[in-house]
């Protein structure tokens, strides 16, 4: 089992999850300095101000460069659009485009683990589905659904990312909808 991770970047950190796992990873006593990226500054938690650090930024952008300064031991990702726009080019930018150049990134700086919050709507709802799913089954999006498609196809990247990097911890979560005060999604 890895060590527990020193110096962690949290993607989609102003998001509703996000926020809540950035104020668990700055509560880590292992913990040094936790990034959070995103496209607005992430609320981090009181009175951590020496291990919390807020980095707007696009992820479409290359993040070699937070990569290099922060030397990150761990990746969560969290970032992608849940309400994908009208056009779906610039949903997928942000969705997988930008998930293969944070692996990219992840490769060439060596992260030891990475976490990528993926969806139980990857299996897809099927009326002739009779049991629950397991991580065995296969994934089977319903056609059309943007969010699920592009979740399988991240989650495709991560795994062939997976292949290339055996030393590294790689962690699919495919979670459900959260439905919480506060929480903001479809």
């Amino acid at each position: 089992m890895p060590e527990a991770p020193k110096r962690i970047l949290i993607t989609g950190a102003a998001g509703f999850l996000g926020e809540a796992t950035l104020d668990m990873s700055t509560r880590l006593s292992s913990t040094e300095v936790v990034a959070a990226l995103d496209l607005r500054p992430a609320h981090g938690p009181e009175g951590e101000t020496r291990r919390y650090i807020s980095v707007v930024r696009d992820i479409r952008e290359s993040l070699d460069d937070v990569f290099e300064s922060y030397q990150f031991d761990a990746v969560i990702h969290l970032a992608f659009i849940l309400r994908p726009p009208k056009d779906e080019a610039e949903a997928r930018k942000v969705n997988v485009d930008a998930t293969r150049t944070l692996l990219e990134s992840c490769e060439k700086f060596e992260v030891k683990q990475l976490i990528y919050l993926s969806s139980s709507t990857v299996y897809g709802a099927h009326e002739t589905y009779t049991r629950p799913y397991t991580e065995e089954d296969p994934v089977n999006p319903v056609k059309g659904f943007t969010y699920s498609e592009h979740k399988v196809e991240a989650e495709k990247l991560i795994l062939d990312f997976a292949k290339r990097n055996p030393d590294t911890a790689v962690s699919i979560l495919r979670g459900c909808v959260i439905m919480a005060p506060g929480a903001d999604n479809f």
